[in-house]
């Protein structure tokens, strides 16, 4: 009885030492970003196994069949994920990607659009035109697991075995610069305008021309993504971005004749030079998807 007694002492120390050391090791970030359910799962599987080895002589057989259930379970789980209805993180990583770019665009389209109407027009469309943005930006933690499973993943349909997934972080984080970009108009967007209306009707025209020029390069952009395809940049983006960037430069001339002498005229300009900066950062995004499509061997429009 005391031998009893003693070994469950012993084997109570141990579960309790190795659960505390375990659930110390998942703290330190490396193992909680990359192998927090495989630590998880060690100590359920050790604590099981400990407690059912006081049935003595049976602990062998416990142990041989907890080994049988787990290579079961896994070669149950790999069968459905890859022949009955596989989910590739890799699919909705690069449907993910190439989602975001249309939600920029309408979110451009639906900042410039209510920026120019009349007040009575504007209170018809609250701030539903940024959810696209506010979308990308709150997407970093999905992309990131997303791409440390993407990774893991064998070559399957257009994914090859050296696909350059880092590529997607890298637009990941573009776009999110981008988007926070765009979100910045809110304040323009939502200030009371009737005293700006003259200024804004002399601006309206290259304004909402540059915007119909980002917008129609986002959609570009994210369409060759989708279709992995290469779009050529000198025969379509490049030349758009630059109406754009020209058409602002257009919209700034009346101020030139001094009509930023006033807070409302530099309120106005800053909203176009935040539309300057949505070009400069559209052309870092072009020029990083463009990388991707050549180390990805996209196929040529």
């Amino acid at each position: 009885m005391s031998c009893s007694v003693f070994s469950m002492l012993i084997i109570d120390n141990i579960v309790c030492g190795s659960g505390g050391a375990a659930t110390y090791v998942r703290l330190n970030p490396n193992i909680k970003k990359k192998y927090d359910y495989g630590v998880m799962i060690s100590i359920l599987t050790f604590n099981l196994v400990s407690v059912s080895g006081l049935g003595g002589e049976s602990v062998i057989e416990i142990a041989r069949e907890r080994f049988l259930m787990i290579v079961l379970g896994f070669a149950i789980c790999i069968c459905i994920s890859f022949f009955v209805f596989p989910m590739w993180a890799s699919d909705e990583l690069h449907d993910s990607t190439a989602s975001k770019f249309e939600g920029l665009a309408s979110s451009i389209e639906g900042c410039v659009e209510k920026y120019f109407n009349e007040k009575e027009n504007q209170s018809a469309r609250p701030i539903a035109s940024f959810k696209g943005c506010i979308s990308v930006l709150n997407s970093k933690a999905k992309d990131e697991s997303l791409l440390k499973f993407a990774k893991w993943e064998p070559p399957h349909g257009k994914f090859g075995l050296s696909h350059p997934w880092e590529k997607y972080q890298k637009i990941g984080e573009t776009l999110r610069e981008l988007a926070a970009t765009i979100l910045s108009l809110e304040g323009s967007v939502n200030s009371p305008g009737e005293s700006l209306q003259a200024l804004k009707e002399s601006i309206k025209e290259p304004c909402e021309a540059a915007g119909s020029s980002l917008t129609r390069a986002l959609r570009e952009i994210g369409e060759s993504i989708m279709k992995t395809r290469r779009c050529q940049p000198g025969a379509s983006i490049a030349p758009t971005l630059k109406v754009a960037r020209q058409e602002l430069s257009q919209a700034m001339s009346p101020f030139k004749l001094g009509k930023l002498d006033n807070a409302e005229g530099f309120a106005i300009a800053c909203f176009v030079f935040t539309l300057m900066g949505v070009v400069e950062k559209l052309e870092d995004l072009s020029k990083e998807v463009e990388e991707l499509g050549e180390l990805a061997g996209f196929l040529q429009d």
